[in-house]
């Protein structure tokens, strides 16, 4: 997975998001730094202005 992230970022990406529901974990990856962000917390983007989901919201389905 980290070998992923790193070639998007490398082609170019400005940011990975890599969803984690079974720790119900949301990771933000850049160039200049990872967030990992839980349960309670929000995920926003400087790249998506307006737009955020809550953690817990976001992972609250079943996983397929």
């Amino acid at each position: 997975m980290n070998r992923k992230v790193a070639e998007y970022l490398a082609a170019g990406s400005s940011e990975v998001w890599v969803i984690d529901a079974e720790n119900s974990e949301v990771f933000v990856r850049s160039v200049e730094d990872v967030r990992v962000l839980r349960a309670g917390e929000a995920v926003e983007s400087r790249l998506l202005p307006g737009f955020s989901f809550g953690v817990s919201e976001g992972l609250a389905g079943p996983v397929v």
